[in-house]
């Protein structure tokens, strides 16, 4: 059975318009382990039923075919992410240019993250990094700025959105790799305010090679008058340009 202080995490976590919190309760009560089958169980068909997608879950929590990074879990473990994985930040609508308004086709916050678990290092945008990100290493990440540092969900589902390069994904497996790097050089600026200017700081103290960018990565505007003879952004040059950027 459920403790009342687990109840009170799905009442206030779970949101109702995209979930059954009754349900979501009858199925934790009388299991002690949990697999992804219990986002297909209590997901509501919020989208019209010749879509695609009629449910707001993030893919990989969709079905076993998409699912299978997503390992059972202990009932007590699951309750303790469920803050993670139902959190919607502001209104589940939103208006167009053309004002009117539309349904968010993935209002789940932990959607962007999962794109990026299992990211290849080899890819052109993760060679960087030495082992791809796993859902369990972001939960505990997750966990640590939430439950330890008492950062709100709202701070931590946010934080990549200023912060990102080329993708959201690609930030959040960086962001991830860095808290690694502050936990062994003993930091504790988890959201620096310039992250690739602090990421790269802490991949030298370690010794390893800093992120080389291409300034069409992080300027759009290059990208209009993108040739053959793109000028590649030194670290250096990145140093100075995050910096500005931020005391702006």
């Amino acid at each position: 059975m459920l403790r009342e202080d687990q109840i009170d995490i799905i009442r206030n976590h779970v949101p109702e318009t995209y979930f059954d919190q009754e349900r979501l309760i009858r199925y934790l009560s009388i299991h002690d382990m949990v697999g992804i089958e219990v986002f297909e169980y209590v997901a509501k068909e919020v989208y019209p039923k010749h879509s695609r997608d009629r449910t707001a879950l993030p893919v990989s929590f969709c079905d076993g075919n998409h699912g299978t990074r997503f390992e059972p879990m202990p009932t007590d473990v699951f309750v303790r992410r469920i803050p993670f994985n139902f959190y919607i930040e502001g209104e589940p609508t939103y208006v167009d240019d053309d004002g009117n308004e539309q349904e968010r086709w993935h209002p789940i916050e932990i959607t962007n993250l999962t794109y990026c678990i299992g990211s290849e290092p080899g890819h052109a945008y993760h060679n960087h990094r030495e082992t791809p990100l796993t859902l369990e290493d972001a939960y505990q990440k997750l966990e640590f700025l939430y439950y330890e540092k008492g950062f709100t969900l709202e701070e931590i589902f946010s934080y990549t959105d200023g912060e990102q390069w080329c993708c959201f994904d690609d930030t959040y497996a960086d962001w991830f790799d860095y808290l690694d790097m502050c936990f062994q050089l003993g930091w504790d600026d988890y959201m620096p305010k310039a992250f690739y200017y602090k990421y790269n700081l802490a991949r030298e103290a370690l010794g390893k090679e800093p992120v080389i960018f291409y300034i069409q990565d992080i300027d759009s505007e290059a990208w209009k008058n993108k040739g053959p003879d793109a000028v590649e952004y030194s670290w250096f040059c990145l140093l100075f340009y995050l910096k500005s950027k931020k005391s702006r």
